[in-house]
């Protein structure tokens, strides 16, 4: 088998055209390579022109004139309320996709609250919630306010029962001061009696004698 044939050029010979220009195409070019395109913007783009396309239409439904048939009226007005609607159906549409997502984590399946739901309060339940506070609130004051009362109350009667105690105190010591002097004077008057008979008696001895 003869291989490919090598051919060798002769020193001093000038090289080809065609070698040159292959050597200068394999050199680097200095020149940026050209951007590609943002697929994130492309998509921004078109969800912009969608909502021009769509702000455009509904300026049409609204500017239509009075007169027209029913069944043309009927129809415009659905397409109006569906393009109004657009928005709210889309972000019940994002909130359908993530509730999914998270329900099908390996968190969320463990977690047995997640898949409660939150119960709405109506009107008359939030009345009726307003007013168990309220009576909370009041039923509170008012514990605060007997208990309050009743620690006055707990003052008074200790001042009362402090006054009571030392009146009794005073009436029993002037009881017994009164009983004293009362026993000194009949003492007293005790000793003048016999002091007065004895003096009596030495006289009549003295005038029997």
């Amino acid at each position: 088998m003869s291989g490919p044939s090598i051919t060798h050029q002769p020193q001093g010979q000038q090289p080809s055209p065609v070698i040159t220009l292959q050597q200068k195409q394999n050199r680097v070019t200095p020149i940026q390579k050209p951007q590609g395109l943002d697929p994130t913007e492309i998509l921004q783009e078109r969800e912009y022109r969608l909502q021009a396309r769509i702000a455009h239409r509904i300026r049409e439904l609204e500017s239509l004139p009075g007169a027209l048939p029913p069944d043309l009226r009927s129809k415009a007005t659905v397409e109006l309320k569906a393009l109004r609607l657009l928005n709210f159906q889309r972000q019940l549409r994002q909130d359908v996709v993530q509730c999914m997502r998270r329900d099908t984590t390996l968190e969320t399946a463990l977690n047995s609250k997640a898949y409660k739901r939150s119960k709405r309060q109506t009107l008359r339940e939030a009345r009726m919630t307003e007013k168990l506070e309220k009576q909370q609130k009041m039923e509170q004051e008012r514990k605060r306010r007997q208990k309050h009362q009743e620690y006055l109350n707990s003052i008074l009667q200790h001042a009362k029962d402090f006054k009571d105690y030392h009146r009794s105190i005073s009436a029993k010591m002037q009881k017994q001061n009164k009983a004293i002097t009362t026993w000194h004077t009949n003492t007293e008057r005790e000793q003048k009696k016999e002091t007065e008979r004895i003096e009596k008696e030495r006289m009549r001895r003295l005038m029997v004698s």
